[in-house]
């Protein structure tokens, strides 16, 4: 684990010093506690640190198969991150053909539907697992419902929750009556 390099030394200990030593004792102090705390290392990928003794700048990269969902270098000074840390997300699943993909806010969750007239065919949802091996799922393909017959004095309504495609029959009542007169 990379940690913020503290090149400052600690603070003197100072016995029977006047006003002034104490006053530059606390000053050494206080630079000394302004240290930068330590970020948490990223599942899936590294970071590292430099300080020019000024601002501290933790540098984030991924493995193979991830991007950071933030900026790349965040800075501290002061001891306060200017912003918050990033994390690595799976790269982007392929969306399939005559389907759609939604992804969660935090983009570790992909959601796949179909169009009208299609069957998802896989499952319709994939996790980004956060240890680096990336989705938990392959991505599903959408296939072509079979072919409605036609319907005489009827008609047939499709409809589709995203997952697969139903047909709801209608059909007309013809009724014939016949009315003898007497």
């Amino acid at each position: 684990m990379c940690l913020p390099v503290n090149t400052k030394k600690s603070p003197k200990q100072h016995k029977n010093k006047t006003a002034e030593d104490i006053i530059v004792a606390i000053l050494e102090l206080e630079d000394y506690l302004n240290l930068c705390p330590s970020l948490l290392e990223l599942d899936a990928g590294f970071v590292a640190y430099n300080s020019d003794g000024v601002v501290t700048r933790a540098t984030f990269s991924c493995v193979d198969g991830y991007h950071l969902n933030t900026n790349e270098i965040i800075e501290c000074a002061s001891g306060v991150w200017q912003d918050q840390a990033p994390t690595c997300v799976c790269e982007a699943q392929s969306i399939p053909e005559h389907g759609n993909m939604t992804l969660s806010e935090d983009l570790m969750v992909a959601t796949f539907t179909c169009d009208l007239g299609y069957i998802l065919v896989g499952s319709s949802n994939s996790v980004c697992q956060s240890d680096g091996t990336g989705w938990n799922n392959v991505p599903p393909s959408c296939k072509l419902c079979a072919d409605i017959p036609a319907i005489e004095s009827g008609s047939g309504l499709l409809s589709t929750d995203g997952l697969q495609t139903t047909v709801t029959f209608q059909f007309l009542l013809v009724a014939l009556i016949q009315h003898n007169v007497g």
